[in-house]
């Protein structure tokens, strides 16, 4: 089968080949762009010290229609420090960097998500349908962990996001909330790279039954409601959806 006729195939076939075949575990790691607001008074000796991105791990544990993306660590460090001198002495610059914990169930028999959100410090519980993504399968492949993979677009959407997927991992999962393909998802390149995500390792040996929980905790709210408290809070912060504000702490010693 050439190139064209399979990827008209899986286009064709989307709907059908949302089955779950085996079980498995994938990490990844997220990178994602620092939006960084520096002091005018920051010399650039000092500027070259700050970090332009943070980087955290993550894992997508899948089995019997059931998926699970969380952090590998929940523990993992949410503070970048740099240490440098100056010409008064030795001066700390310490980044404090807000990593939500958060964590998205799907149960795909059912159509149902269960999306837990940290959103300044406080814990959200949002239960809905499954989001429908409506994605456009490309020409382009790339081999990842190698597995072959090929490429895939959101469409009718404000953000930039693009999938690629293997078929050689037959369940329609992915991080966050970036499946619904013919294959697993082990990239995904967001808004032309501020945010990205790749994965690092598969293993597709069984995983524990404790693997998936529906996460419990947080206040339970409509994604509607979600909507509008975020809304809210970057409204009174300045800020725009999708951005990644960091607060820079300069500290004499």
């Amino acid at each position: 089968m050439t190139s064209s006729w399979y990827i008209l195939f899986l286009a064709l076939c989307i709907p059908q080949l949302f089955t779950f075949q085996g079980e498995g575990t994938i990490h990844y790691r997220e990178t994602v762009k620092l939006d960084v607001d520096l002091p005018d008074e920051m010399d650039d000796a000092m500027k070259a010290l700050i970090p332009t991105e943070q980087k955290f791990m993550k894992s997508l544990y899948f089995k019997d229609g059931l998926s699970l993306y969380k952090d590998i660590d929940e523990n993992q460090e949410n503070e970048l420090t740099r240490e440098t001198s100056s010409g008064d002495g030795e001066m700390q610059v310490r980044m404090i960097v807000a990593r939500p914990d958060n964590q998205l169930y799907l149960n795909w028999a059912d159509d149902e998500m269960v999306n837990m959100r940290d959103f300044m410090g406080k814990k959200f519980l949002i239960r809905d349908q499954i989001k429908k993504l409506d994605w456009k399968i490309t020409a382009d492949q790339v081999k990842i962990l190698d597995y072959v993979c090929m490429k895939a677009v959101l469409q009718d959407s404000s953000r930039s996001v693009e999938a690629w997927f293997t078929p050689q991992i037959a369940a329609p999962v992915g991080p966050s909330e970036f499946g619904q393909l013919p294959g697993a998802v082990l990239r995904v390149v967001l808004n032309d790279g501020k945010r990205q995500i790749d994965a690092i390792k598969v293993d597709l040996n069984p995983i524990a039954p404790a693997s998936i929980t529906v996460p419990a905790k947080g206040k339970k709210v409509s994604a509607e409601e979600m909507k509008k408290i975020v809304d809210k809070k970057l409204k009174e912060m300045g800020a725009e959806r999708g951005q990644t504000r960091t607060t820079i702490r300069i500290q004499n010693n």
